[in-house]
């Protein structure tokens, strides 16, 4: 290889890993450090919703004498009764309590038979203890109140199937626990310090005798029985509940348009055919619902014709508007699963309905749970989910559902990935897709996005969950795509060829709490950039990293990565100057023939000069014409003769190859370019082939489109291949060598033009203008060339 073409590639090389340390650096801090107190924060704001403080409980002063002078401790107050903890063998008989209006009460003692530090009572009237009973759910956090002389404490506590836990700090001394009902504090246990457990006072010989519990009759029949329908929406989405599972049957993207500035997802041509040949499958919502308006709640009948990009899949309409496929609650987002329960199509009672908020409950025999959707307005293609689970918790799964299919160079995409940590820092790992479903039990995520691979869901616990999470592969015959639609009778897109993928996060398996951040929308850069920018603390360094969620698809990426990292920093700032994307492509790909202009050069050069000395190989190939290796071994001498590196034709194409694999998987990555038009009418999407036109019947590879760009840069090829390889009109007077030239030549043309025609019109835009450009570098240096040679002739000529 010539020394100035290796020169030239170790600086190109050497010029990409600058490029790709500088702008895209490695994380380095620690992530453990941050995660931890991003965990923290999160704890400590939890917690405060539910740590109570001494005023805010039924807890009294006691005294021993009527004048409430000489105290002896602290009570619980309930219903006529105190209780508290027995100091020493002998308590009094009776003691005093003085009440808010000043007045002074006496209890009398109500057992003698206790031990000290033992729970003991003291009542105004020989009437029982009415407690109410925490079943049928249990209560998640109660207030555990340690009855000093000199200063009582409050600790809170996380109960949970019998058994007592201290989230924050535990008392050092027996304590009473309150449990929480109806907004009424109830001390119905005794926390043993020794022992480190829990008893409830029904347990306790002399509580049994004077405790009478009142029994909750949990009423389980809804006032619903039907599958209802609610919105809540703004500029960025169109969420739509269902009654069923209190769960989000669509979640609609509104497009980009003059009434929706907001917006930045631009329609596609996939949009256009459904609203013009499949109205009935582009309504949104689908069917009638709620909404909440200036007057009040209102039913509309029917959702608006076209707009919206459906992010989940959605049931399927036949045109007569009767269901040809009706999606499963299931597989309804945010749903709430179990193994062993139908939980996904129990009906949910509406509870709460404003423009901004909707919230569902239900009460079960065995637990009760609460929903609370709440928009994000503050935050584009946010909103938060409040979760609230009494009773059994166990085997409780939230659902992400299934993604709509999105067409990346005629293929679908579907993507899983979490955040985690791993050792001491924060990593994005890939979910393998699974054939059937993939468990994990052991890993943390910090969210899980599911994807089509420009727009997808990701779902962020922002408290402490269960380890673990669920990847299911789901038929595309049991929640077909909406391209399933079109052209069905031609089986253009048909169901089975496009399976769904759904996660699911374990939920806490006690009563519990939870808050879930969703981002439900397209990934696009500075989008999901702003809203790391707008969920981070610097206070803790906490930072989402939404912007991980995107993936990088196509050949060969962790070639092709450092090129297209290189190419989006140079189409970024082109598109600030053009605002056009097609002309940014355009501009890039001056920029590259610039950039490999000497290489082209040497190698233009260097055909030239095996063009010159061709008469000398034909001369050698028909004086060794029985001899193959001898026509080798001169060939080759010839070329190092001639100072001829055969070599340099071939490197330019290696080394735009990276760069044209660089921009394919660009392509199929950057949403910035999806629906973007560049010649309204032909280039509608550089993301997807150019239209010329289209008609109804499906022709076998070809489709019911044609595709211009891709024949016209076969043109190009056939161009640059005339003007590249010279050889004899005269087919007779042609060497088998250029014979079998030729052969190679017409397939590549061919192998391009079919390889080409179904991917991006970007892609096709930027190697087409790069050969067009190509051939304007050999026409320039072939004209240069001829003129030197007519000089150098016309010179000796004169000189003779």
């Amino acid at each position: 290889m010539d020394k100035r073409a290796i020169i030239y590639v170790i600086l190109l090389a050497v010029s990409l890993y600058f490029v790709q340390n500088y702008f895209f650096p490695s994380k380095s801090q620690s992530q453990q450090q941050i995660e931890l107190a991003k965990e923290k924060q999160q704890q400590s704001e939890d917690l405060k919703k539910y740590q109570k403080n001494i005023s805010d409980l039924p807890l009294s002063n006691i005294y021993k004498d009527e004048e409430t002078k000489e105290q002896i401790g602290s009570a619980i107050v309930t219903d006529g009764h105190l209780i508290t903890i027995a100091s020493s063998t002998e308590m009094p008989e009776k003691i005093f309590l003085k009440t808010s209006d000043n007045k002074v009460l006496s209890y009398k003692l109500s057992f003698k038979n206790y031990y000290v530090n033992d729970p003991i009572l003291y009542s105004l009237h020989d009437t029982s203890l009415t407690f109410p009973d925490i079943s049928p759910w249990e209560t998640s956090f109660v207030q555990v109140v340690t009855l000093d002389k000199e200063n009582s404490s409050v600790f809170l506590g996380e109960y949970s199937n019998g058994f007592i836990s201290f989230p924050i700090s535990s008392p050092n001394t027996n304590a009473i626990v309150l449990f929480e009902y109806n907004e009424k504090y109830y001390p119905l246990a005794f926390y043993d310090f020794k022992l480190q457990k829990l008893r409830f006072l029904e347990d306790f010989s002399n509580f049994s005798s004077v405790i009478t519990t009142k029994i909750q009759q949990i009423d389980t029949k809804q006032e619903q029985t039907t599958e209802d329908f609610y919105v809540l929406e703004n500029d960025y989405v169109q969420l739509v509940f269902s009654t069923k599972g209190a769960a989000l049957a669509e979640i609609n993207l509104p497009l980009k348009s003059e009434k929706n500035t907001n917006s930045i997802i631009r329609p596609i041509e996939f949009d256009k055919i459904l609203y013009e040949k499949y109205p009935e499958n582009d309504y949104f919502p689908q069917k009638p619902y709620y909404l909440m308006s200036n007057e009040g709640k209102k039913r509309q009948e029917k959702g608006s014709l076209g707009g919206y990009y459906p992010l989940i899949r959605r049931s399927i309409y036949n045109q007569n508007k009767s269901i040809k496929s009706k999606l499963p609650a299931n597989y309804y987002a945010l749903n709430i699963s179990s193994k062993n329960e139908n939980l996904e199509n129990v009906i949910y009672k509406v509870t709460q309905f404003t423009k901004d908020t909707i919230q569902f409950e239900i009460l079960l025999p065995q637990r009760r749970i609460v929903k609370t959707f709440s928009l994000a307005n503050e935050a584009a293609y946010c909103f938060n989910l409040n979760l609230k689970i009494d009773g059994d918790c166990k085997d409780l799964w939230l659902t992400s559902g299934i993604p709509e299919v999105e067409l990346m160079s005629g293929a679908s995409s579907p993507d899983i990935k979490y955040r985690m940590l791993k050792g001491t820092k924060s990593v994005i790992e890939k979910v393998s897709l699974p054939k059937t479903f993939t468990l994990d039990t052991y890993t943390y995520p910090d969210w899980i996005c599911n994807s089509n691979g420009y727009l997808g869901l990701i779902l962020d616990p922002l408290n402490k969950i269960n380890p673990g999470f669920e990847a299911i592969r789901i038929d595309g015959t049991l929640a077909p795509t909406k391209l399933s639609i079109i052209n069905s009778e031609d089986k253009a897109y048909p169901a089975n060829k496009y399976p769904g993928f759904t996660t699911l996060l374990p939920l806490k398996n006690t009563p519990n709490i939870s808050n879930i951040r969703i981002f439900a929308g397209p990934f696009e850069s500075n989008l999901l950039k702003s809203l790391d920018k707008y969920y981070s603390d610097p206070k803790t360094n906490y930072n989402p990293d939404y912007i991980e969620a995107q993936s990088f698809h196509g050949w060969l990426t962790f070639i092709s990565q450092p090129f297209a990292k290189f190419i989006q920093i140079i189409l970024n700032f082109l598109y600030l100057i053009t605002h056009s994307w097609g002309f940014a492509i355009i501009l890039v790909t001056i920029i590259f023939r610039i950039m490999l202009y000497p290489l082209n050069a040497w190698s233009i050069k260097s055909m030239h000069k095996t063009q010159e000395i061709n008469p000398e190989i034909q001369a050698i190939q028909a004086k060794y014409k029985k001899d193959s290796k001898k026509v080798q071994l001169e060939t080759m001498n010839l070329y190092r003769k001639k100072g001829i590196n055969p070599l340099m034709g071939c490197l330019p194409m290696l080394i735009q190859l990276p760069f044209l694999i660089g921009m394919f998987n660009l392509l199929k990555s950057n949403f910035s370019m999806r629906g973007e038009p560049f010649i309204p009418g032909w280039i509608n999407n550089l993301t997807a082939p150019d239209v010329l036109f289209s008609w109804n019947i499906s022709i076998p590879f070809i489709g019911n489109q044609l595709h211009l760009l891709p024949i016209l840069l076969g043109v190009i090829m056939f161009v640059q291949q005339k003007m590249t390889t010279k050889l004899p009109k005269d087919k007779s007077l042609l060497t088998d060598q250029q014979k079998q030239q030729k052969m190679m030549g017409n397939m590549m043309l061919i192998m391009f033009t079919v390889l080409f025609y179904k991917l991006p019109s970007g892609l096709n835009i930027y190697f087409l203008f790069f050969n067009l450009l190509g051939i304007l570098q050999q026409w320039l240096m072939t004209k240069t060339t001829l003129k030197k040679k007519a000089k150098i002739i016309s010179f000796k000529q004169s000189n003779k």
